[in-house]
């Protein structure tokens, strides 16, 4: 009896062990840079500070000087189009080298998800027109068989599970 209870006991730990390790290389790359700046943009612009985070890490895992092949810029992988957009709306100067400054990039990341949370309804059409742009996300929307949970392009059908995944990770991780 001594035996089969030590031997329980052992596995518990072990299993506990395992927990904690697997647990850790999860949290670990789930980083928390750049937390101050992103509170306050989600705060001005309406938005949960987890799926800004969130963004953040799917589109760049916190590389402020991140350049996509397509040519998204920064943290939060702004486009300069968009950029320029967003620039005018805020009667702000726009430079391209603008969005490599975290704040700066954060802060239109921010305006621009408060902007498609405006002209979509759902969680999943913010993050899937943040994706693959607003008007490409409009006319899937007119077409007969559109469902958002059943989306056609691969890519975003894979970038909106790892972010609604990664935002429920930053709900635990931020107080």
């Amino acid at each position: 009896m001594k035996r089969i209870v030590a031997i329980f006991l052992s596995c518990v730990i072990l299993l506990g062990a395992i927990f904690a390790i697997v647990y850790y290389f999860i949290v670990a790359s789930y980083k928390l840079d750049y937390l101050d700046v992103s509170k306050r943009y989600a705060g001005i612009y309406g938005l949960d500070i987890s799926l800004v985070m969130a963004i953040i890490k799917v589109e760049s895992n916190f590389d402020k000087n991140a350049i996509s092949s397509a040519g998204a810029v920064g943290l939060m992988q702004i486009m300069p189009e968009t950029g320029l957009f967003i620039a005018r709306s805020l009667s702000e100067e726009f430079d391209n080298k603008n969005l490599l400054d975290p704040e700066t990039n954060i802060k239109y990341g921010c305006f621009y998800l408060a902007y498609l949370k405006k002209k979509f309804i759902s969680l999943d059409e913010i993050i899937a027109s943040y994706n693959m742009g607003e008007s490409r996300l409009l006319k899937l929307k007119a077409e007969e068989n559109y469902d958002i949970n059943n989306l056609s392009v691969k890519e975003t059908k894979n970038y909106l599970k790892r972010v609604k995944n990664s935002i429920k990770i930053y709900k635990k991780l931020i107080p």
